[in-house]
């Protein structure tokens, strides 16, 4: 039998990275701490952008080895919307272990709560490096709430 794994689900826009100026693109995830904690943790994304536009932001950014290609789903992937569940399930199926989704939007919220997921909702701050500070302490604690067994 395969080893449980915990996953770490993330949104994209507004928790890894900030696309409003696309197709400039601002790392928003601390991406030492990513690096530090990617031996232990699965990273997944579930996002309502497409696929092509996700690579390019993840590659832009320098984080996506970080990354299991089969681990990213898009509206390409699943067509229904995030508030659905159905992105969130779709990566459970892909898993064998626990999961935690990090988002910043109702979606986010709702998708996790209708797949049954713990979530921690991260605030969007001022400034970059307030947001920055802000997703640290939350992937810390995502990563303690996977841990607690």
């Amino acid at each position: 039998m395969k080893n449980r794994t915990k996953t770490i689900i993330f949104d994209l826009d507004g928790t890894l990275v900030d696309l409003s100026s696309y197709p400039e693109i601002e790392l928003l995830a601390d991406a030492e701490l990513l690096r530090r904690l990617k031996p232990v943790y699965n990273f997944a994304i579930v996002t309502g952008g497409t696929t092509e536009e996700t690579i390019f932001a993840l590659e832009k950014t320098g984080i996506i080895n970080l990354f299991d290609k089969g681990l990213i789903v898009t509206a390409d992937i699943v067509s229904e919307s995030k508030k659905t569940g159905a992105s969130f399930l779709e990566i459970i199926k892909r898993i064998n272990g626990r999961a935690i989704v990090i988002g910043d939007s109702d979606s986010d919220r709702i998708g996790a709560e209708k797949a049954r997921l713990p979530l921690i909702l991260l605030r969007r701050q001022a400034d970059i490096n307030t947001q920055r500070n802000e997703f640290t302490k939350v992937l810390k604690r995502a990563a303690q709430i996977l841990d607690e067994d």
